[in-house]
């Protein structure tokens, strides 16, 4: 697609825009810098559904009241979904955070047009950024977790699978993307901790998240019924293949308690749930992690700041939701907590 590009600055040689060609070195460009192939994906993913929107409208020039009416198409009439092979689509209108991602990713695009002369100026500048609601996370109850622990048939191998998959998403509170692409040789069970490689996690940056006993003893049966290698993916389906991320989080929510739950999700809340009762579990992951990770946790539920008389850092684990676990379980860590 080509598109006429703006009146060029002064001085300066008009160069001929191409959209896709712009696109295809804008991406060349940011994996140079090294960009995540993460966030190399959501820049081609988000540029091809512009395209779309363009070669449908017809629309041969890129302006600011283009740039204006796609963002109110996707603020009031896009159909959540509608361009999904299976989910089914939802209500019209994007949330402000969906539409705020995609102003974000069309901006560092434009920007890096007018630095390459492609632009006078871009046509993305007068595009602001939507409010966002300040959003409180429910969080479910000990009970209901216990209650969700209970669904997976443990006789099966599907169930045992996806029981141990729920202790890892409780015990850490790692992201369903990250416990997806863990391999066998990231869990020491020897210090009874997961090692997230930064190649697999959102900042880039390697994790260390502690496992309970319970935790790690399952997930031990779990390789050896697999007969899995330390290179192997640690979740595979029934046929021997990758256990994928979108499959899990569908089962999650299929299931008959996560259905009754009208909650925000259920692999980060339960690490919040801890948090907010029990500060011990966070005294434990700053010693055998670093001093950072409650602070993260809590810009994750920027709730948590508005306790009033939190619990204090040395008090015992919440036994309900953690009954398997009986305190810290190095003698490093229970001696420095006693």
């Amino acid at each position: 697609m080509t598109v006429p590009p703006f009146r060029p600055r002064p001085g300066r040689t008009e160069r001929k825009f191409d959209l896709d060609i712009a696109i295809d070195r804008f991406l060349s460009a940011k994996r140079i810098e090294r960009r995540s192939p993460r966030t190399i994906k959501s820049y081609s993913d988000e540029f091809s559904r512009f395209k779309r929107r363009l070669d449908r409208t017809g629309i041969q020039s890129i302006t600011p009241d283009t740039m204006a009416r796609y963002i109110e198409h996707l603020t009031y009439e896009k159909v959540k979904w509608d361009d999904h092979p299976t989910n089914p689509s939802g209500d019209p209108g994007l949330s402000a955070r969906t539409v705020n991602n995609t102003i974000r990713n069309l901006k560092n695009l434009f920007n890096w047009c007018v630095k390459e002369g492609y632009f006078s100026t871009s046509p993305m500048d007068n595009i602001s950024y939507q409010p966002e609601d300040n959003e409180h996370f429910h969080v479910f109850s000990d009970e209901q977790v216990m209650r969700l622990l209970q669904q997976p048939n443990r006789r099966t191998f599907i169930g045992m699978r996806d029981y141990c998959m729920m202790l890892c998403l409780i015990d850490t509170g790692m992201r369903i993307g990250e416990l997806t692409s863990l391999k066998v040789s990231d869990i020491d069970f020897e210090l009874n901790q997961i090692v997230l490689p930064g190649t697999i996690t959102k900042n880039g940056h390697t994790r260390i998240a502690p496992i309970s006993p319970v935790t790690s003893k399952a997930l031990r049966e779990l390789i050896a019924y697999c007969n899995l290698e330390p290179g192997d993916f640690l979740w595979v389906s029934q046929f021997g293949e990758r256990y994928m991320a979108d499959t899990f989080a569908k089962m999650l929510k299929s299931t008959p308690e996560r259905r009754a739950y009208k909650t925000f999700g259920f692999h980060r809340t339960p690490s919040a749930t801890t948090l907010r009762r029990n500060f011990s579990v966070t005294e434990e992951i700053r010693l055998r992690c670093s001093a950072s990770w409650d602070t993260e946790t809590c810009t994750w539920y920027p709730y948590m700041s508005t306790i009033r008389n939190p619990i204090s850092v040395n008090s015992t684990r919440n036994s309900a939701l953690w009954p398997h676990s009986g305190g810290p379980s190095s003698p490093e860590i229970r001696e420095k907590s006693s």
